[in-house]
C-alpha cells in the first residue's frame, strides 16, 4: 500500500490552499523540525501536547502527499534570495548653534517657568516639600545662569517672600552693584 496519488489539479509550484499548510511546508524546507514546525503552524496557545504527541503529529502532516510534494518543490526550487539593502542612515542634523544672547534668552525662559511653577504650586496650597524642591532648582538654575552673565531677571509680582529668598540667594554669590554687593 503506497501513499495516495496527487490530485490531478494540484500544482505544486503553488502555495498550499490552507495557509497554514504552506508554512509548515516552509518550515520544513528551512530546517525546521517535524514536530515544531507543526506546534508553530497548527496549535494554539491553548491547546498544550505532549512531545510525542507533537513528533506524531507533525509526522503525519509531513507525510500528507500534498504537503510533502510542496516541500520537495520548494527544496529544488529555493526562494531567490532577496537582495540585501544596507540603508546608511542620514547624519543627524546639526543642532542650532546658540550664541551668548540666544542662550541667555532660552535659560532666561527656563527660570521664567520654573519661578510660575513655584508662584502656582504656593498659590494652590500644595505640598510644602514639593514647593522648597523647585525653589531649590531654581536658586540653582539661576547659579547657573549668573556664571554666564550676571542676569538678574526680576521676578514680577506675586511671592514677595520667595523674591527676598532670591535675592538673598543671589547675594551669597554675586558682587554686582544690582544686589548691592557692588565692586
Amino acid at each position: 500500500m503506497g501513499l495516495p496519488l496527487l490530485p490531478s489539479d494540484f500544482d505544486v509550484s503553488v502555495a498550499l490552499a490552507d495557509d497554514r499548510d504552506e508554512r509548515f511546508a516552509q518550515l520544513r524546507v528551512v530546517g525546521v523540525s517535524l514536530r515544531r514546525s507543526f506546534e508553530l503552524t497548527h496549535l494554539g496557545a491553548a491547546n498544550p501536547k505532549s512531545v510525542d504527541a507533537l513528533r506524531q503529529l507533525g509526522w503525519r502532516k509531513g507525510n500528507q502527499p500534498t504537503i510533502s510534494a510542496r516541500v520537495e518543490w520548494l527544496r529544488a526550487n529555493p526562494a531567490p534570495k532577496a537582495v540585501q539593502t544596507v540603508v546608511v542612515p542620514a547624519p543627524p542634523p546639526a543642532p542650532p548653534i546658540l550664541d551668548r544672547a540666544g542662550l541667555l534668552g532660552l535659560m532666561g525662559e527656563v527660570t521664567e517657568a520654573l519661578s510660575t511653577a513655584a508662584r502656582t504650586l504656593s498659590q494652590i496650597g500644595s505640598n510644602p516639600k514639593t514647593i522648597s524642591r523647585l525653589r531649590a532648582d531654581l536658586i540653582v538654575h539661576v547659579r547657573r545662569l549668573d556664571r554666564l552673565k550676571p542676569a538678574h531677571i526680576d521676578i514680577e509680582g506675586g511671592d514677595v517672600a520667595f523674591q527676598s529668598m532670591l535675592m538673598n540667594a543671589r547675594a551669597q554669590w554675586c558682587s554686582c552693584e544690582h544686589v548691592g554687593g557692588g565692586v
